[in-house]
């Protein structure tokens, strides 16, 4: 085998830095927060990236009360190296790093110790208990109650998140055919429906699979007809309240059980905000289904509009705040790893192996330690 060029092992580098650079801009994609801060002092954020640490309080395995919600800032920071979960969003959420059960100190909210200190009881019960948990902190999820990934299932299954509960479920455990991917951004579980048995009233608006096989005048599931059909009917039925006009559809499919319903984009703009159907989101508790800021779709938005600095503009900048003399330094220091990195990965091309990530975690743990070079190379033996 050839040995690489060093044009060719620094485009690899630089490959690896672009690919890490990537992973960053979808957290932040979906964070839409600042990994460097926790979210605490925001209060009861409408969405934010969440994780449960499983290491401070392995309890909440068996009990998702006992679980520490934590934000990404806290993740990354307070908790590194721990057991956690990650929650992908979750609403309406305060961060409990260094507020509950047995966590960790927080190290990026210093005034947390003083709520600590001033609480009640060391378990906090009166701190954050807004927050809201399901089973998905204790790590499962679904009907089917098990971890994802999940080692011991040999279907390969999409899940999918329903945004009442904000619980994951296998597609085939959603009691129903599910729609294709492309063709609705929001899933609202059957449990769900049926605690808030209004949502069949807009069962119109909802995506269903159409029997391809059927011929034209038989298939009655198409959904923009169905649409207009159920909207235009309603209209002239609307009841009036006070000074509001209920836009609620007269369903006569609401008499169908309850199953998991599929939505398209921006289809909660269509939920009547009359006074009667307002009292009864605050009754269920679903009052964020008219917010459209509570929507994973915004929050994405709102993470992809945020200005993002690459990792060579911040080390250009770095550098430009040393005097000339620990610029020099710096550059020297970068090209002499450059050079080690070079020997480094070349051992691994003339021997066929795999780099593993203890394999680079040893070689910048020997350049930080200044050992010989000789300690660096990969060993000419196979594992």
């Amino acid at each position: 085998m050839d040995s690489p060029k060093k044009d060719d092992v620094v485009t690899m580098v630089d490959v690896l830095n672009d690919e890490k650079e990537l992973d960053e801009a979808t957290s932040a994609v979906l964070s839409g927060s600042d990994e460097k801060i926790c979210t605490y002092s925001s209060g009861y954020i409408k969405r934010q990236a969440l994780y449960s640490c499983l290491t401070c309080c392995p309890e909440a395995k068996d009990d998702q009360e006992k679980a520490i919600g934590l934000c990404l800032g806290c993740s990354l920071d307070c908790h590194d190296h721990h057991q956690l979960v990650e929650l992908y969003t979750k609403r309406s959420f305060r961060c409990d790093c260094g507020l509950k059960y047995n966590s960790v100190a927080c190290r990026l909210d210093t005034s947390k110790k003083k709520i600590l200190e001033t609480s009640a009881s060391s378990s906090t019960a009166n701190v954050n208990e807004l927050n809201k948990y399901n089973q998905n902190f204790s790590g499962t999820y679904c009907t089917c109650h098990r971890p994802y990934p999940d080692e011991e299932d040999t279907v390969d299954d999409e899940m999918i998140q329903c945004i009442v509960c904000e619980d994951w479920y296998h597609t085939r455990h959603l009691n129903t055919k599910v729609p294709d991917s492309t063709t609705y951004t929001e899933m609202i579980c059957e449990s769900c429906v049926t605690k808030n048995d209004f949502l069949l009233d807009y069962i119109g608006l909802a995506v269903e699979v159409v029997d391809l096989s059927q011929s034209a005048a038989d298939t009655t599931l198409n959904v923009t007809q169905t649409n207009d059909s159920i909207i235009e009917e309603s209209s002239p039925k609307r009841i009036k309240l006070s000074d509001d006009a209920c836009t609620r559809p007269n369903n006569p499919l609401n008499d169908n059980v309850a199953k998991a319903l599929f939505f398209k984009d921006a289809w909660r703009k269509s939920l009547c905000q009359c006074e009667k159907c307002m009292k009864l989101y605050e009754e269920q508790k679903v009052q964020y289904l008219i917010d459209e800021e509570d929507t994973v779709v915004f929050y994405e938005e709102k993470g992809k509009n945020k200005p993002k600095t690459s990792s060579y503009d911040a080390s250009l900048a770095a550098l430009s705040s040393l005097d000339r003399v620990n610029q020099i330094d710096a550059i020297t220091s970068y090209n002499r790893m450059k050079d080690k990195l070079f020997e480094f990965l070349q051992t691994f091309v003339v021997n066929n192996q795999i780099v593993t990530e203890e394999d680079v975690k040893r070689f910048f743990r020997t350049m930080k330690e200044g050992t010989d070079n000789q300690n660096v190379h990969q060993p000419h033996f196979c594992r």
